[in-house]
């Protein structure tokens, strides 16, 4: 399992926006959850002059909404094992299928450290293959505040976990 910064094709609505920075700004304590929605695969294929056609595969993510937890750690250890029985219980809950996960914290780089990339890894073993693989999101939510607190920064990253990839820079 590896983390790649590329994704294909992620939506995700500007409420669902507001409501992780309604969130990270009303705290200043980290804290973490899932994120459920839809994944489509499908075969794109372009016709050229050559003999051969091009076929190109598109992962389509379609995020609906998230499940935020109070605290980091809360459906997994220190060292990025999964309590299973905790994380049955939140996914029992969610309207769509489970898509992957996201933390929000600050005062640190926007890089993923080697819990959350433990903690990828975990997930994505459990989830269903789609499309030949398995495949997972982990989304880096990096609060930071400027003007002694009257500026609220909020940087995003989208990373794609697939038991076929390795990690890009």
């Amino acid at each position: 399992m590896t983390l790649d910064s590329v994704v294909t094709r992620a939506s995700l609505t500007g409420p669902l926006i507001a409501a992780v920075s309604q969130a990270a700004a009303s705290t200043s304590e980290d804290f973490d959850g899932l994120i459920y929605g839809t994944f489509r695969q499908h075969l794109q294929r372009s016709l050229g002059d050559e003999r051969d056609d091009d076929e190109e595969v598109h992962q389509e993510f379609s995020i609906a909404g998230f499940h935020c937890n109070a605290f980091c750690g809360s459906f997994y250890s220190g060292t990025g094992s999964l309590d299973r029985q905790v994380l049955q219980d939140l996914t029992a809950q969610l309207p769509h299928q489970l898509l992957g996960w996201f933390v929000c914290r600050r005062g640190s780089w926007a890089q993923p450290s080697m819990r959350e990339q433990q903690v990828s890894a975990a997930l994505l073993a459990m989830l269903p293959p789609a499309g030949g693989c398995a495949h997972a999101l982990f989304m880096l939510f990096t609060p930071s505040q400027h003007h002694e607190g009257a500026t609220l920064t909020l940087e995003q990253r989208l990373y794609h976990c697939s038991s076929e990839r390795t990690l890009k820079a």
